[in-house]
């Protein structure tokens, strides 16, 4: 707004928020309901030793060696996986278009899933399209997911909260928290 003339300076500068407001705006959130964590080795375990859908193992073996997010990885083209790269297309906004360094434990997947297909084409073909566009291609692998890791027991929903602590986006937590890992380790 400054920059176009609207205002002469920013009129959030100086503002705060009272101690009080502060406070009501960390008690917002159900009864028992806490922050998202990632998900733990053994959850990591026993999901990838648990899943048997093909298309669900792909992909969250991507997830899980990636930290992509789920969108991310649906709207992958064949195009997008170059000399050891994968030029993440940026679904979340502009900045988030990156280069991923292709873990040894995904090429063959990734060869796999590219092989024979056009350059344009999804490494995840079997996504459907979605009606409404506010649901991202990767939709119904959250739905399929969430059922699966509930039936293999990796759940942490607090007594009276509606949701898990963890979710799909648990596996993109979980690799932060390991390359973080990994680089303090030297």
């Amino acid at each position: 707004m400054e920059k176009r003339g609207h205002v002469e300076g920013n009129p959030w500068t100086k503002q705060s928020m009272s101690d009080k407001d502060r406070d009501r705006r960390k008690n917002q959130r159900e009864p028992g309901e806490t922050d998202k964590r990632p998900f733990t080795d053994a959850e990591v375990a026993t999901l990838l030793d648990g899943l048997t859908d093909p298309l669900l193992v792909d992909f969250c073996r991507v997830a899980a060696l990636t930290g992509m997010r789920r969108d991310e990885i649906a709207m992958l083209q064949v195009r997008h996986v170059q000399g050891g790269v994968i030029k993440v297309p940026g679904t979340k906004t502009a900045t988030s278009v990156r280069d991923v360094p292709v873990h040894f434990d995904l090429a063959e997947l990734l060869c796999r899933r590219g092989d024979g297909k056009a350059n344009d084409a999804f490494l995840f073909h079997e996504l459907p399209a979605q009606s409404n566009p506010a649901r991202g291609r990767g939709a119904p692998i959250t739905q399929a997911f969430t059922r699966k890791r509930r039936a293999l027991g990796v759940d942490d929903t607090p007594q009276g909260a509606r949701q898990s602590r963890i979710d799909f986006h648990s596996w993109r937590r979980w690799f932060i928290r390991k390359a973080v890992g990994a680089l303090e380790a030297g």
